[in-house]
């Protein structure tokens, strides 16, 4: 499991704990890196960089993965088969219907609370 994140912002090689980062979302071999309060780019696969976080890390979607412990709420859509997650940094996260059971059971373990069936 990797601990820290190497990045390149303009001249500078900058080191990002994986704990402060709030979400990936990913076009193609690129990465964007989300933290509270800055977005970073980083160059690989999705599959790639899941396969090194830890289980706190969730794919929501096929292009984006969740810090599940950075997660603030849950936002139903008004079809209530749909959600969103709010993260700390307020921005929200879509979850697929692919996801949403894996998503709420891991939730519910990670926030330790049972009223997100």
């Amino acid at each position: 499991m990797i601990r820290v994140l190497t990045v390149d912002k303009a001249n500078e090689k900058i080191f990002i704990n994986i704990e402060d980062v709030l979400y990936f979302c990913s076009d193609g071999n690129y990465i964007d890196v989300y933290t509270e309060n800055e977005t970073y780019c980083i160059r690989m696969t999705l599959k790639e960089l899941e396969l090194k976080l830890s289980n706190y890390f969730k794919r929501v979607h096929r292009s984006s993965i969740v810090n599940l412990t950075k997660v603030k709420s849950i936002k139903l859509e008004s079809n209530n088969r749909s959600f969103k997650l709010n993260m700390t940094n307020n921005q929200e996260v879509v979850v697929s219907r692919k996801y949403q059971p894996i998503i709420k059971k891991d939730l519910n373990r990670v926030k330790h609370c049972e009223h997100f069936k």
